[in-house]
């Protein structure tokens, strides 16, 4: 059997995982370490999985309560009951030291509301109901620099294109006209926002979802970062990564810089047949930048976010692999106010392959 791409079994999630834009003040996602090795010279990486994410329950009286705390024209709260994400990767080794991926996917959010505060700083309690469609393309590199024994160092780059739905964000539409307006048109088997007034007046402002709250964020962003791995009696792995997300502009709307760090360490618990099982457990942290709208800061966006996460991941013959991971927040600092992350829950599979039989 080909030596398996996923030497040390590291817990490696795609990257479209790592630098997700959805859900309320962009925590969609928690992203886990990446990895320094690269795929197989002429060899093909297929990776599909799922995320589903629950956040902290928020009742109406609270949703008006934090919103009206604070107190000036605009301010908004979203939040949601649960978030899912769905990608699909697929990566192609260039060299030995240099492959290529391409990473889109699905997002489904449950019961989206909005807290706002009119023009005249009215509070209106809006349900867009469910959000769903297809989310933006990365486009990612990643060159391995340095490879020893023991010891492996790569450098990471990417480019993602505004692909996405922004179905919500894209029109806006006058409180005046809920709860009959529709934001766009429905498109068979995809739920579109259909915004309803739950309470407070119908004034004459305009409403749009941001871009945070939609399958795609409507701007070019741009990555880099760091990933290195040491192996210790080919039993344990330590893997560290780091990186840095410049966000691009939606017409005057931006969301945050990111930072992404983490350690990870795995453990060979069984290696047998064909067979490899491993434990491994992360630790994540991730400083989200305010986000921007015409030009000021949204006072109620971004933060300092800690992660622990624990799983298993199992490489089969044939270059088969698949891995479950559960996570749980250690540290949420937020721009009060914004609704919390209580767990997430990961799973997929990924199949590595070459399409020339002397390979």
């Amino acid at each position: 059997m080909k030596k398996l791409i996923f030497v040390g079994g590291v817990l490696m999630l795609p990257f479209s995982m790592l630098f997700a834009d959805h859900g309320p003040g962009t925590t969609g996602a928690t992203g886990s370490v990446l990895s320094p090795d690269t795929i197989e010279r002429y060899h093909f990486s297929l990776g599909l999985q799922q995320t589903l994410t629950q956040y902290s329950a928020y009742p109406d009286v609270v949703i008006a309560d934090a919103t009206q705390k604070m107190k000036s024209a605009g301010s908004h709260i979203d939040t949601v009951a649960m978030a899912s994400i769905s990608n699909v990767t697929l990566g192609y080794g260039i060299l030995d030291w240099l492959d290529a991926s391409a990473t889109m996917g699905w997002y489904y959010s449950r019961s989206l509301r909005e807290g706002i505060l009119d023009s005249n700083t009215a509070y209106k309690l809006i349900d867009a109901g469910n959000i769903a469609g297809q989310t933006d393309l990365w486009l990612n590199a990643k060159a391995k620099v340095l490879a020893t024994e023991n010891w492996t160092l790569s450098i990471l780059g990417g480019v993602k294109l505004p692909t996405g739905n922004l179905s919500g964000a894209d029109q806006s539409v006058k409180l005046s006209s809920l709860p009959s307006a529709k934001i766009a048109p429905s498109i068979q088997g995809i739920p579109e926002p259909n915004f309803h007034v739950v309470s407070g007046g119908t004034g004459g402002d305009q409403f749009a979802l941001d871009p945070s709250a939609t399958p795609g964020s409507g701007s070019y962003d741009f990555m880099g970062g760091l990933a290195a791995s040491r192996r210790f009696a080919d039993v344990f792995t330590a893997t560290m990564s780091g990186s840095y997300i410049y966000r691009g502009y939606y017409k005057t709307y931006k969301i945050g810089d990111r930072i992404d760090t983490g350690l990870a360490l795995s453990f060979r618990a069984f290696d047998a047949g064909g067979v490899r099982l491993f434990t491994f457990t992360e630790l994540t942290a991730r400083y989200i930048f305010q986000a921007k709208d015409n030009g000021a800061a949204v006072a109620n966006s971004g933060g300092l976010f800690s992660f622990w996460s624990a799983g298993i991941r199992i490489n089969l013959p044939h270059e088969l692999s698949c891995f479950v991971s559960k996570e749980f927040p250690v540290l949420q600092i937020l721009n009060e106010p914004q609704q919390k992350v209580d767990g997430r829950f990961n799973f997929g599979l990924s199949w590595n392959f070459s399409l020339f039989s002397h390979h």
